[in-house]
């Protein structure tokens, strides 16, 4: 039993890592495809409303107090989260450009039709050696063996009938 717990429990914690990493991926993605301007833009002026919001709180006030504690801990949480994109986009490079895309569309269809074609050949290069190994097996004995075969075999009926008595 504790052996299945275990496993349980390590099952979950990858199920979670994989949840994760997929998050990271997809925002990887998001990241490359559309640039993180507009996600740091909006995290910038997301931090401007809290420091405006504190600047209005009255710090001596008990119920503004707790606000202005949650906005400061909200804003840490932003320029976190404006470190944690400009390490992914360190990361992953910068976004990428119209030619960029261009050319790993055009590598991507490259591969397939390569790959196409490379099946298409193999299998006409099997065709073709199937062809040479059917003539290979048919033609195998050349006619001068047929008849040399054929002459032998002649005698010895020709030796056997006249053992019988049979004479030409």
């Amino acid at each position: 039993m504790d052996a299945i717990k275990q496993l349980e429990t390590a099952i979950k914690k990858i199920r979670k890592d994989i949840k994760e990493k997929q998050f990271e991926l997809e925002i990887k993605l998001s990241l490359k495809r559309l640039g993180a301007d507009e996600e740091k833009e909006t995290i910038t002026q997301m931090i401007k409303q809290a420091d405006a919001q504190i600047e209005k709180s009255d710090p001596d006030n008990k119920e503004e107090k707790k606000k202005i504690t949650a906005l400061k801990k909200d804003k840490k949480i932003l320029r976190e989260r404006l470190a944690k994109i400009d390490n992914l986009m360190e990361a992953i490079g910068e976004r990428i450009t119209a030619e960029e895309c261009k050319t790993l569309i055009l590598k991507k269809l490259y591969d397939l039709v390569a790959n196409e074609l490379e099946r298409y050949l193999n299998a006409e290069k099997r065709h073709l050696i199937s062809v040479f190994e059917n003539w290979w097996d048919k033609y195998a004995v050349s006619a001068e063996q047929l008849e040399k075969s054929r002459t032998e075999t002649l005698e010895q009926l020709n030796g056997f009938l006249n053992d019988l008595g049979y004479n030409r």
